[in-house]
């Protein structure tokens, strides 16, 4: 079986990724000049040649308070930053959308034939504006509260945007972000000044799909129940 949803978002994923190692060699440049100093410049060649990142872009600790504080004032950087969040809930909600139409004809593989016009027809009448939506589908046709999908705890540091948040709260928060994005081009109740701020929404939208994706085909295809999957029943 070809398992397209996840296909897409690991494509999708993939493009992100270039984007992110970009916006790190452009950060370290920043710092830098900031610094004074060329301490990078045999970690910017590894990032160029063997296709990694830095502490800069997962760790806020990696930047001193007085270069936070300038880098405030770096409008590419938070514009990169809300660009990279755009990209990754856009990543997130193509996954769910796919998924569900992946999860529907599965279920309706045993219909009567000639009925393909009805799955369509449903197809064409359900609505997928937002994560609120989404969900109430896969409540109504799948029969599972993807809202309810909390995978343990995902890590965090001392400074997050979401420490005190379930999995999905956090989802929400990033949809949100995404919507202020898209109308006044930046989030004004998400913190996105560095690139961890947007690694942290990147990675979470990551680690949930893969995870759902992984708990979820086992119920759908192979009618397994995870702990995770029984919880949303």
């Amino acid at each position: 079986m070809n398992h397209k949803a996840i296909d897409k978002f690991n494509e999708l994923e993939k493009g992100i990724l270039e984007i992110i190692r970009a916006a790190d060699i452009f950060t370290i440049e920043l710092v830098q000049l900031r610094r004074g100093t060329d301490f990078a410049k045999n970690l910017i060649k590894d990032l160029l040649t063997k296709g990694k990142i830095s502490s800069f872009v997962i760790f806020r600790d990696s930047y001193s308070q007085k270069e936070i504080e300038d880098l405030k004032r770096e409008p590419r950087l938070r514009s990169i930053a809300c660009q990279i969040v755009l990209a990754s809930y856009t990543a997130l909600e193509v996954y769910l959308v796919n998924k569900f139409k992946e999860y529907l004809s599965f279920r309706m593989r045993d219909c009567p034939q000639g009925t393909q016009g009805i799955k369509e027809a449903i197809l064409k009448m359900i609505r997928f504006r937002d994560l609120k939506e989404i969900k109430k589908n896969y409540r109504d046709f799948i029969g599972i509260h993807i809202d309810k999908f909390e995978p343990g705890h995902f890590p965090v540091d001392y400074k997050s945007n979401f420490k005190e948040n379930t999995w999905w709260e956090s989802l929400l928060q990033i949809s949100k972000a995404r919507n202020e994005i898209a109308h006044r081009g930046i989030s004004e109740t998400t913190q996105l000044i560095l690139l961890p701020d947007a690694w942290e929404c990147f990675d979470l939208c990551r680690r949930w799909v893969n995870l759902f994706n992984i708990n979820f085909d086992r119920y759908i295809y192979k009618n397994e129940l995870t702990d995770y999957v029984k919880r949303c029943l």
